[in-house]
């Protein structure tokens, strides 16, 4: 079984063997896989009428339990505010979200869930799991374990190391 990051060291194998590409096994796949799996999850939201970044947004509301301001929710999403706002005009449009003013400070607002917010967010989460299920389909559950293990063991050092 061949896949494309075989082809792709093989490739720099022939342009310049002094190349040590042994990394790419491991993290040219991670990068290629949530690339497919972004994509497959895009597409899910899409047919829910919703992007990432909104369904970002109606989660982090859904889940914090009250009303945010678009500062928080940028900050809570490491997006710009500028795109939050963005996001969070077309959200109210659809119903999924209002604007109320907010009682200590006149130049802010908060944006708060509708009663739509939550039967969006469970059914696109639902749709999520079940698109990441469907991905994960060819692994079997003995490999998967093993799997959970060692990228855990990566994760957790790259969260302590990060700069």
């Amino acid at each position: 079984m061949s896949d494309g990051i075989d082809d792709l060291r093989r490739q720099w194998a022939q342009i310049a063997p002094e190349l040590d590409t042994s990394s790419v096994d491991i993290v040219g796949r991670i990068l290629r896989l949530a690339q497919i799996l972004h994509a497959r999850m895009d597409a899910a939201l899409l047919e829910l009428g919703l992007t990432r970044g909104e369904f970002d947004i109606l989660s982090l509301l859904l889940r914090s339990g009250r009303a945010l301001t678009a500062s928080d929710l940028a900050t809570g999403l490491h997006t710009s505010p500028a795109g939050t706002t963005k996001r969070i005009k077309k959200l109210v449009a659809n119903g999924f979200a209002t604007r109320q003013s907010h009682p200590a400070d006149a130049r802010s607002v908060l944006v708060a869930p509708t009663p739509a917010t939550s039967a969006v967010v469970h059914t696109a989460v639902q749709t999520l799991f079940r698109v990441e299920s469907d991905f994960l389909h060819a692994l079997p559950q003995p490999q998967r374990a093993g799997l959970v293990d060692a990228l855990r063991q990566l994760l957790v050092h790259a969260e302590q190391t990060q700069r």
